[in-house]
């Protein structure tokens, strides 16, 4: 059976990876020699590069200062990993330069090549990472702090995203959930938030959820229900 812990990193990683495979396909599909394609495939990256920047800078501010007194080795090993991502997303940046300094479309190919394969990279490490942050540092958690205290640290980190990219995240989250993991999120935002900002939500909800899945949310709220 699986382990019923609460995993701190479950919505937010499962965004990510939305965003991920998203940008993955997109870089594909995109030809580099034609701006009308490229110009919106580099705007996307570089906003899912300052998402992953955002959210690094987070697990430094909070997770391993928690996993610092318990298992200081791998406190330091998942800093090192984070330097190692810094520098891709700082590769792709480069990359990005040069296809807009580009001269001509073989420039401009070459370019978009290049962050084709960094982009690899980065989407297999970052997967790695995550991973590994699930079955690793959570394990850790789990031995030194009870879920209310893990619930809390999620609060927090919750809280220190500035609110476009909180409600902008939300939108890949609600799009890569479980239908209980979506009932889960909303019914605690309704117990637990203001009522205009459960509104925003489910407004988010209504939006991003295919029509059998919004109706199926409305009607578990209506009926309290809550799924473990």
């Amino acid at each position: 059976m699986e382990n019923a812990r609460y995993n701190i990193f479950n919505q937010l990683h499962k965004g990510m990876r939305a965003m991920l495979y998203h940008l993955a396909l997109l870089i594909q599909q995109t030809d580099f020699a034609r701006d009308d394609q490229a110009v919106n495939t580099l705007l996307e990256l570089e906003q899912l590069l300052r998402c992953l920047d955002l959210h690094n800078g987070l697990e430094d501010r909070f997770i391993i200062p928690a996993l610092q007194p318990c298992n200081a080795s791998l406190a330091e090993e998942f800093k090192r990993e984070h330097i190692t991502a810094n520098a891709q997303r700082h590769d792709l940046l480069e990359q990005i330069a040069n296809w807009r300094v580009a001269k001509d479309d073989s420039a401009r190919k070459k370019a978009g090549n290049r962050i084709f394969y960094d982009f690899n990279e980065l989407i297999a490490f970052t997967l790695y990472h995550m991973n590994k942050e699930e079955k690793v540092l959570n394990g850790v958690l789990w031995i030194h702090y009870s879920d209310a205290m893990i619930v809390q640290l999620e609060h927090a980190i919750l809280s220190a995203l500035p609110p476009n990219s909180l409600l902008e995240e939300s939108r890949w989250m609600l799009r890569a959930i479980n239908d209980a993991e979506v009932v889960n999120w909303m019914s605690d935002i309704k117990n637990n938030a203001p009522n205009e900002v459960f509104n925003v939500f489910m407004g988010l909800a209504e939006q991003e959820l295919p029509y059998h899945r919004w109706r199926a949310l409305q009607t578990a709220l209506s009926d309290g229900m809550q799924i473990a």
